[in-house]
């Protein structure tokens, strides 16, 4: 390439070169003396032999002007280089996000606020114009290498991170293996790896909440596929990290503790998911084994009772579920997506330094969620979701005030709503969702509706 821009470059200052070398010929040459004696013969002798052409000026201006295109044109190709070095990186790095901007409205929300023993205020007016969520994320793919950063602004939690991890990615098997160190969403069924910006109901379903509220850990996750096959499978805390701080593992109500960024308890949880995708078809069954330690705070003396020193309570924990979706175009209408998922979970008390295992502390809880979304043409949808979360009574040794609260403890929310798509970057949302509490508990106002826009990029 660098030979032929010269060539080009070259053709001006070759074009005239012929008339240089033309007037140079032209010139006359110069009269010849009498000749000298003949003992000056032999000097006229050497003098008549021919000399090395010496280039004229107009020839060396020449070369000069070449060499100098072509130390040019060789600097353009190393910008060249560089610049097509840059454009390749800058394509590997990708940017994206989405705000959600909501309305709610609670049937329970009334004007004015309650206060803490501390004073803290908390309003009971929940009817509110607010941002649930505003993603960005920032995304690394190269050959072997993978970043992803992700943060969320909203008035729930504040500024949080969202996913954040390293991976390395292997390209020399069949297997399409990704190794994530940080943090990240528990592989464990369906609806917590769907994405705030997909699922078609605004929050997630109950059973999730109490297993898994928060979605993520910090560890290192497995990830790989073959064919239809998919499986990831991770090595966490255990400590349910909500963005801001960690959770009792099992967001028991009765120990939702915070401690700060670690797990009070050294034992790390395995979790994992092992899928099918057949495309109209999709499924998997997940499962979760860790211990979890919940410690109550400690209480402080008073004139007629004794303090009391923090007690810790370790549980093992189980976890159970299977998915499944799937997807049918119905004709004149659009595609109607299926989806179903089940979770069952039980935490079994366990000594804990030579402290007995409390019997009241073991439970087992279970839900489900059933979901259908109906597309109306490109851009309407209409969606229904019946989740339910029900700790068993049963399962909880009697004479324990945890099975009388189990007995009436079973939700059934009933949700529904219609979907807008302005485009592929922008949705709307309606939704109204109706709580059932179990029978024998109180019922409660506690409807809610919302009306949500979404803009993504």
């Amino acid at each position: 390439m660098t030979r032929n821009i010269i060539h080009i470059l070259s053709i001006p200052v070759l074009l005239a070169a012929p008339a240089a070398l033309a007037q140079t010929e032209a010139t006359p040459a110069p009269a010849v003396e009498a000749s000298a004696p003949s003992e000056a013969a032999p000097a006229q002798a050497e003098a008549a032999q021919p000399q090395p052409a010496q280039p004229s000026a107009q020839e060396t201006a020449m070369q000069e002007q070449i060499g100098a295109l072509e130390l040019k044109v060789a600097g353009l190709e190393e910008a060249n280089v560089a610049n097509q070095a840059a454009i390749a990186s800058s394509s590997k790095l990708k940017f994206s996000g989405f705000v959600q901007g909501r309305y709610e409205w609670h049937q329970d929300a009334t004007n004015g606020a309650t206060f803490s023993n501390t004073g803290a205020a908390t309003a009971t007016n929940t009817d509110r114009f607010m941002v649930r969520h505003a993603y960005l994320t920032t995304q690394y793919k190269g050959t072997n290498a993978e970043y992803l950063m992700q943060i969320d602004a909203n008035n729930k939690d504040g500024l949080v991170f969202k996913d954040v991890y390293a991976a390395f990615v292997e390209t020399w098997t069949p297997l399409n293996m990704k190794l994530s160190v940080g943090q990240f969403k528990y592989p464990f069924g369906y609806e917590i790896l769907q994405s705030d910006a997909d699922r078609e109901m605004p929050e997630r379903a109950a059973i999730e909440k109490f297993f898994f509220d928060g979605e993520r850990d910090r560890g290192a996750r497995l990830q790989g596929s073959y064919d239809f096959f998919n499986f990831s499978v991770a090595l966490v805390n255990g400590t349910i990290f909500d963005g801001s701080k960690n959770l009792a593992a099992s967001k028991d109500p009765a120990a939702p503790y915070p401690f700060g960024s670690n797990d009070p308890n050294e034992f790390k949880d395995w979790v994992g998911r092992l899928g099918v995708d057949f495309g109209d078809i999709v499924g998997g069954v997940s499962g979760y084994y860790g211990k979890g330690l919940y410690i109550s705070p400690p209480v402080a003396a008073t004139a007629t009772t004794a303090a009391v020193d923090p007690i810790p309570d370790s549980r093992n924990k189980y976890r159970l579920g299977a998915d499944v979706q799937g997807y049918i175009d119905i004709p004149g209408l659009g595609g109607l997506a299926l989806k179903a998922e089940v979770i069952y979970g039980k935490d079994t008390a366990r000594q804990y330094h030579g402290i007995a295992a409390n019997p009241c502390k073991t439970s087992a809880t279970w839900g489900y969620i059933l979901t259908a979304v109906q597309n109306i043409s490109n851009d309407f949808g209409l969606v229904l979701r019946f989740d339910s979360k029900d700790t068993l009574a049963s399962s909880i040794a009697d004479g324990c005030k945890e099975k009388t609260a189990a007995g009436t403890d079973r939700v059934l929310d009933f949700g529904g709503g219609l979907l807008y798509y302005a485009s592929s970057n922008v949705k709307a949302t309606f939704t109204y969702e109706h709580p059932m509490e179990q029978s024998g508990a109180k019922q409660l106002d506690n409807d809610f509706a919302m009306a949500q826009l979404q803009a993504r990029f």
